[in-house]
């Protein structure tokens, strides 16, 4: 699963911003597309490294599972209403460009991405 980040997206102070661009250093990551998401590497989500600089990626993405240690759950704005419904423990939790939510976790062994 890939993850796209837009640390340059929400209005934000120069300090938080730099924040962002420091924890992405430390997650394998690769430039996207911002029209699309699409990968802008040969390779796609195979390319991404740690400690490349995002600070000139408009999109940036993050490779989810085993590689960062991370899961995410997307809820798209079409799902708000299952969401409601549901009983999520607190987790670190982002809205996205389309006011949905990416919901972090840590990554379980074994766990696959719904959509591969």
């Amino acid at each position: 699963m890939v993850l796209c980040a837009e640390p340059q997206a929400a209005p934000q102070s120069s300090s938080h911003r730099a924040w962002v661009l420091d924890e992405l250093r430390k997650l394998p990551t690769f430039p996207c597309a911002i029209s699309d998401k699409s990968p802008l590497t040969p390779h796609g989500h195979l390319d991404a490294r740690r400690g490349r600089d995002c600070s000139g990626n408009p999109l940036t993405g993050v490779a989810m599972g085993a590689v960062s240690k991370l899961s995410c759950l997307d809820v798209d704005p079409e799902g708000l209403s299952w969401l409601a419904q549901q009983s999520l423990p607190k987790t670190r939790t982002y809205r996205t460009r389309r006011n949905g939510f990416h919901f972090f976790f840590l990554h379980v062994p074994g766990l696959r991405c719904s959509t591969s």
